[in-house]
């Protein structure tokens, strides 16, 4: 069974539809409103409200409705009554929910819409049902809003503050306080503009912007205003360094000294307004940029006046001369300027022009020529005429040129030639007056000595001279040449107070004619054959020769532990590359300060013990070195090296520790104690080598374990490839040669041959998904001293 309330105009119809094909009214009534009598009337006039169902589902059932207004569009109104949730999407008109409950009091909530609020009804409360339907006044929603406030601070009394958000505008005439204009907006961003107040700016916030608002009170803050201010200024150009340059604005004076560059006066801070301007005359200088008084309108923008131009009366000031020769340079500075003549034997002027004021002059020096009827340096003073100096006269200047010799004994006669005038003397020094001017001189022979310049031109330029003249022994080149020290060691020797040293194999001193001591200084590890001995030098090079011996010390190996017999045990060491052996008790190398590489092999049954490794390193440091060895009964093993594939006498080596052999024949090291050995066997260019112990592949240097003896092989071979083309995809392929048979996944095959003649076979082909056949598929190569390498191509088989 359904129900339908239907309520129009305060009459109730209950209807209750038995089936699909009956309807049957139970009951009218009018409808109540919550808290009134069954008669009272609704919120809304009846003609107001819409359409609303009233089913009652039994005799005892009536209708509560709702009803809201001011709610747009889709938003959800929602009640609830009792245990019964009703809502309506709204429609923004007006809007119902309804209920139907029997006889009863019901509690209701009336749920919240965000943004909007109303207060015809309490959110939360209870209705009661007697007998009749209830018609609940008409809840009359509005939108909910919060203030937005713009506040100022600084603008003066009169000003108008205004202000738009989301285009309504508010403005205020300001009270010189701090002023307030409050907008109520709803929850969003809303656009914002401030108006400009003329004279006046904020930086606090942009003047164009927004504001967001969501569900609080908006407070901006407080613009804080301060006038704007322009700057006026006034500059100079022309006055000279010192003068004062004053204007006074609006009564505020201002001046600067000047600098002899342009000279600028600003006010700053100057709100818009008519300020009157003064320009203090400056004595003996004018301007006609400006008029010197008058007013200087600011309005919005700041002003530079234009730069007043300064000029200045100026007077001839005149400097002569006399006495100067033809094409000499007369040159005269006045206060920074210069000015300049090229005498012509007679009366020669300069001239400047000057304003009033004092100047320092300088009249520069003519080399060569002096004056003595003014200062070179000093002041003049020009004050409203012309002013002419006495005339400068010139007389020619000469200067004192002094020889000083160095390097000849004491009371040595020697000579010196100026301008054709010689002068000698037994003291160190000679002189002579001249002027300026340029001059032969030679320098006279002194037995056994020389100078570097013996004859030259001596140039006199406005300064007296004191010249050096360095006479030095005639010398010869005495040689020294070491021997028997290491390339690159740096050697010494002293002779005639000369210490020179070198890297080199030789030293060179110069010595004049004469005998001479010399001494060889010794040098760590090695002494001079003879430290000293004297040089004869009779007008030609001489050499000297200088052998130097190696200071060698003793190192001794001393063994205990073999048997005293009527024939005794021989025991050998290897010191670096020396081979000792003994039947001795010791055995003793002399050898200079270094570090040495040894290997001790004892007689066969007996081996080193591990009280000095049978194998290591020991250093020499100026002093002698002595090494115990104990043997103890115990077998020895040997390592053996075999060589293959070298020509018939071709020389190879291979070292074991402390001992290298170069050999044409196998190598053995015997009588070697059990342990582990390095070894390195040496590369012959060209050749691959190839060291193996048993079948292993050893490398070409590594080291031994020895256990009893050990052979290993050295091949020298070249390298034979294999290269195939036309196998694809994953195949294993091989090739027999030499008595050798290889395989491979990759395109080649590497043999290791020496010089011969060879055949090879190639086998077969595995992974290919055909047949192939190589090409060759065998054949003979012959290895002659270098790498070769044979082509193999297969193709399908047809």
């Amino acid at each position: 069974m359904t129900r339908e309330s239907v309520v129009r105009l305060g009459v109730v119809l209950v209807v209750v539809v038995l089936a699909a094909s009956s309807l049957v009214v139970l009951a009218t009534a009018p409808a109540v409103a919550h808290g009134s009598a069954p008669s009272g009337a609704a919120t809304l006039p009846r003609e107001a409200l819409p359409s609303a169902p009233h089913v009652q589902l039994g005799p005892h059932s009536y209708v509560i409705t709702f009803y809201e207004s001011g709610l747009p569009a889709n938003k959800d109104f929602e009640i609830t009554l009792g245990r019964s949730t009703s809502s309506t999407t709204t429609d923004g008109l007006i809007d119902s929910v309804v209920f139907s409950e029997p006889n009863g009091t019901y509690a209701y909530t009336i749920h919240g819409i965000a943004g909007w609020q109303q207060s015809t009804l309490p959110y939360k409360g209870s209705i009661t049902v007697n007998g009749v339907s209830i018609l609940e006044p008409t809840l009359a929603y509005t939108q909910t809003t919060y203030p937005v406030s713009f506040s100022e601070s600084g603008v003066p009394v009169g000003q108008t503050f205004n202000v738009s958000l989301n285009g309504s505008a508010q403005a205020l005439t300001t009270d010189g306080g701090t002023d307030t204009l409050t907008f109520q907006a709803a929850n969003g961003t809303e656009l914002y503009h401030i108006a400009a107040i003329s004279g006046w700016a904020q930086s606090t916030l942009p003047y164009r912007g927004s504001v967001t608002v969501h569900g609080a009170a908006v407070t901006e803050p407080t613009l804080v205003y301060s006038e704007v201010t322009y700057s006026v200024s006034f500059s100079e150009d022309g006055l000279p360094a010192g003068q004062t340059f004053a204007v006074s604005l609006g009564g505020v004076p201002m001046s600067l000294t000047t600098t002899n560059e342009k000279g600028t006066l600003t006010w700053t801070g100057l709100p818009n307004g008519t300020y009157p301007y003064t320009v203090t005359k400056v004595p003996g200088w004018q301007q006609g940029t400006i008029a010197p008084s008058g007013n200087v309108v600011v309005a919005g923008a700041s002003i530079a006046e234009p730069t007043l131009m300064y000029t200045k009366s100026t007077f001839a000031v005149v400097f002569s001369e006399s006495g100067l020769p033809v094409g000499e340079v007369f040159e005269v500075q006045v206060g920074g300027n210069q000015e300049s003549v090229v005498a012509d034997g007679g009366t020669d002027s300069v001239q400047f022009a000057e304003p009033n004021g004092s100047y320092g002059y300088t009249i520069v020096t003519v080399s060569g020529w002096n004056q003595k009827t003014l200062p070179y340096h000093g002041m003049i003073d020009v004050s409203g005429a012309s002013l002419s100096e006495p005339t400068v006269v010139y007389t020619q200047v000469t200067y004192s040129i002094v020889y000083t010799e160095t390097g000849l004994p004491a009371e040595t006669n020697w000579s010196f030639t100026l301008n054709g005038t010689t002068e000698t003397t037994n003291t160190t020094s000679v002189s002579f007056v001249l002027p300026n001017g340029s001059y032969a001189f030679k320098v006279g022979y002194v037995a056994g000595y020389s100078t570097a310049h013996e004859t030259g031109t001596q140039v006199v330029d406005g300064a007296n001279l004191s010249l050096a003249v360095p006479f030095t022994r005639v010398t010869y080149a005495v040689v020294f040449t070491e021997s028997g020290l290491p390339s690159g060691s740096l050697w010494s020797l002293t002779v005639n107070a000369q210490s020179p040293s070198s890297k080199t194999t030789t030293i060179t001193v110069q010595l004049p004619n004469g005998t001479f001591p010399y001494t060889l200084h010794a040098i760590a590890g090695y002494a001079p054959v003879s430290p000293s001995g004297s040089v004869t030098v009779n007008g030609a090079a001489t050499a000297v020769a200088a052998p130097y011996r190696l200071v060698t010390y003793a190192v001794t190996f001393s063994e205990t532990g073999l048997p005293v017999t009527k024939h005794p045990k021989t025991w050998t060491v290897t010191l670096d590359n020396t081979v000792t052996a003994s039947t001795a008790t010791s055995i003793t190398f002399l050898v200079g300060n270094g570090s040495y590489s040894y290997l001790i092999e004892g007689p066969s049954g007996f081996r080193v013990s591990s009280v000095l490794a049978p194998q290591g390193s020991l250093a020499v440091n100026g002093a002698g070195v002595s090494t115990s060895v104990v043997f103890l009964a115990g077998s020895t093993g040997a390592i053996t090296f075999h060589e293959t594939g070298l020509a018939s006498g071709s020389r190879w080596c291979a070292t074991i520790g402390a001992f290298t052999c170069t050999t044409t024949t196998k190598i053995v090291v015997p009588n070697l104690t059990p342990g582990t050995y390095a070894y390195s066997v040496t590369a012959i260019s060209g050749l691959t080598t190839i060291v193996r112990e048993g079948k292993t592949v050893i490398g070409s240097s590594g080291s031994i374990a020895l256990a009893h003896s050990a052979s290993i092989s050295v091949e020298y071979a070249f390298t034979v490839t294999f290269t195939e083309t036309g196998l694809t995809g994953a195949f294993t392929w091989a090739v027999t040669a030499g008595g050798h048979s290889e395989t491979s996944t990759t395109s080649t095959i590497t043999f290791y041959l020496k010089n011969g003649s060879y055949s090879f076979h190639v086998g077969k082909v595995t992974g290919e998904t055909s047949k192939v056949v190589a090409s060759p598929a065998s054949g003979a190569f012959k290895v002659d001293g270098a790498p070769i390498s044979v082509s193999v191509k297969f193709t399908p088989k047809t």
